[in-house]
């Protein structure tokens, strides 16, 4: 990999091809961060990484995690500010990621990680586990959040599942919002897990990355005791707790979702009918309220959807 103290520019492909390997595209990201990196840090931090990179590409343990401890002292941390075609080469180099929250120091963090050398997942995992098990709220985001960038990604479920029942609320941030690592890899019991958990944490499901690709029939019960637990506990049922029922509602949800659009506030009725509208379920019921042709005008109108009825919930 190109040393961070090298002043050649980096050039990016504009898409990886389908065929290439997994060594390919890491390389390609580690390429992307450090083109961030050379172009928002100071010459002592990038001369700094430069050292620090020779040393864990050769395998120094230490050296790695002495360095990933020291990172934001070296680099500070402060926001990337990608523009608009940066964030398109990270789209491109690898599809949804989605780094336009992340910081310097996050950046730098993963760029590390990924010149440790290694031909087998558990060559990795043998600097990945101490830096998890050891690691403080920053260096946790940084982890999570690098997941989808990280090879052998069938090694890393058990940590991704370990995550989502962290009680750090940026910690859970980093793993459901903005990140396909738990869409693309974790099997439907995990995947309704964090769905419930980011429920009952009060943050808006608009965040999660392919949200509405991983519903199944599972989840529905799960969120119909949800919602009757919050009732019967007198807390409000979340807005979108509806959202991943779509396309598989039983009775049991239609029947609560018809109650919710006769007799719903206005905000219920909304989530009720988007849920019902979108599974192309309740037709002839959808007739029956007053205000069901008004909630079709705005949906049909374009001034209905789950982003603007529970926008993305601000960290």
């Amino acid at each position: 990999m190109n040393s961070i103290a090298d002043s050649t520019p980096t050039v990016i492909p504009s898409c990886l091809p389908k065929t290439s390997s997994t060594t390919e595209r890491t390389e390609q990201i580690a390429h992307v961060l450090e083109t961030w990196l050379r172009t928002r840090l100071e010459t002592s931090a990038i001369e700094w990484l430069a050292g620090q990179s020779e040393k864990v590409s050769q395998g120094d343990r230490k050296g790695l995690f002495l360095s990933f401890g020291l990172v934001p002292r070296k680099t500070g941390k402060s926001d990337l500010n990608l523009t608009p075609e940066e964030l398109q080469t990270a789209h491109k180099v690898r599809p949804g990621w989605h780094p336009e929250a992340w910081s310097v120091d996050q950046a730098a963090r993963t760029w590390l990680i990924l010149q440790w050398p290694h031909r087998t997942a558990e060559e990795l995992l043998s600097v990945l586990d101490p830096l998890f098990n050891a690691g403080e709220v920053r260096e946790l985001v940084a982890l999570y959040s690098a997941l989808p960038l990280l090879p052998y990604p069938e090694a890393h479920q058990q940590r991704c599942e370990e995550g989502i029942r962290s009680n750090i609320r940026s910690v859970l941030f980093a793993i459901v919002y903005d990140n396909p690592f738990p869409a693309e890899n974790l099997c439907n019991n995990s995947w309704n897990q964090l769905v419930l958990k980011t429920l009952f944490n009060d943050i808006s499901l608009s965040g999660i990355w392919a949200v509405d690709q991983r519903n199944n029939p599972e989840l529905v019960d799960m969120l119909l005791d949800f919602a009757e637990e919050r009732q019967a506990a007198g807390r409000q049922v979340p807005l979108d707790l509806w959202r991943p029922m779509v396309r598989f509602l039983n009775s049991r949800a239609t029947h609560k979702l018809q109650q919710l659009l006769e007799s719903g506030t206005p905000d219920q009725q909304r989530a009720a009918f988007l849920t019902l509208v979108e599974s192309n379920s309740g037709t002839i019921a959808l007739d029956g309220p007053a205000s069901a042709s008004s909630l079709r005008n705005e949906w049909e109108t374009g001034k209905l959807n789950w982003e603007l009825l529970v926008p993305r919930t601000v960290s």
